[in-house]
């Protein structure tokens, strides 16, 4: 296939997505699974309180 006519076929597609493109993309992020939001950085550490021992291993 000779590059103009390749350039010909294409064209639709670059503008559906140059007309529509910003619905498409609204739309992919509100199918996409939603993943739990991580800890922030700035999270307390949970510290350990001096009298704490660990649980027993049930031998």
């Amino acid at each position: 296939m000779a590059p103009q006519e390749r350039r010909a076929r294409a064209w639709p597609a670059v503008q559906t997505w140059l007309t529509d493109g910003e619905r498409f993309l609204r739309q992919a992020r509100l199918s996409a699974p939603h993943r739990r939001p991580a800890l922030p950085v700035t999270a307390p550490a949970r510290s350990i309180t001096a009298g704490a021992r660990p649980a027993p291993h049930g031998r």
